[in-house]
């Protein structure tokens, strides 16, 4: 069992069934925001969603359903899928060709936009070497109308689920921070991180799963996946709750 699957467990152990008053002061405060006219003698539900979407457990009050979507740990992986996938979904939302061009170029760090190169480069030489191409690429893409979009696909939603999280958590049962979908949205909308030097879109930053410099059978497969990390998870949903708890 991964330490992300036994967080939430712990969440459906303690919170399924159980009674508003039993629960600890950092889930208390959390179901608080979720539910905000709940009281002590009531009892909630807690499922675990067994799904490919972003969306981890359910917790359900009066037949109200709260979707939340559990992170855990330093990784801050957030989403991965195929890289075809990845890109159709690109192209249906109108980015232009030439722009899809960068991040495959930067993907396969090779040369060229398909993989075929000889030479595979490393992240950090891609960096430098396609500098000019990512900056045109940041441009293009952080805006707000692309990023509503990306963060349905890569936060709320997932690519072949329709199920969205209404809400993020990021910690463990003990202690956690929290936003609402809405609240993240706007809060990445205004803060785009154009001084960034990897393909982003806001916080979050683009790579391949596995460039497979040294040519292993075994992981070229994962050469073909993206894969989203949100280093600021934290401190970004920390500030997002204190501008918005005020």
């Amino acid at each position: 069992m991964n330490a992300g699957t036994k967080v939430e467990l712990d969440f459906v152990k303690l919170i399924n069934y159980k009674k508003y008053s039993d629960l600890n002061p950092n889930l208390r405060a959390f179901i608080k925001f979720l539910f905000d006219d709940i009281k002590e003698e009531d009892t909630l539900q807690c499922k675990r969603l067994n799904t490919r979407g972003k969306p981890d457990i359910k917790i359900i009050f009066k037949n109200i359903i709260k979707y939340v979507s559990i992170k855990s740990g330093s990784q801050n992986s957030v989403h991965t899928e195929k890289l075809e996938t990845f890109i159709a979904f690109l192209r249906q939302n109108g980015v232009k060709e030439e722009v899809i061009n960068i991040l495959l170029l930067y993907h396969f760090g090779d040369g060229t936009c398909d993989g075929t190169g000889k030479i595979r480069y490393s992240a950090e030489k891609s960096k430098v070497k396609y500098a000019h191409e990512i900056k045109t690429f940041n441009q293009y893409i952080n805006n707000f109308s692309n990023l509503k979009k990306i963060f349905e696909r890569m936060l709320f939603v997932g690519s072949n689920v329709k199920t969205a999280a209404d809400v993020i958590y990021y910690g463990n049962i003990n202690y956690g921070v929290w936003c609402k979908k809405e609240e993240l949205i706007k809060y990445f909308g205004k803060n785009k991180c154009y001084y960034m030097n990897t393909p982003h879109f806001s916080a979050l930053t683009y790579q391949n799963w596995c460039r497979n410099i040294n040519l292993s059978r075994k992981s070229e497969q994962h050469r073909y996946y993206v894969q989203i990390k949100w280093f600021s998870i934290l401190s970004d949903i920390d500030k997002i709750r204190k501008q918005n708890d005020k």
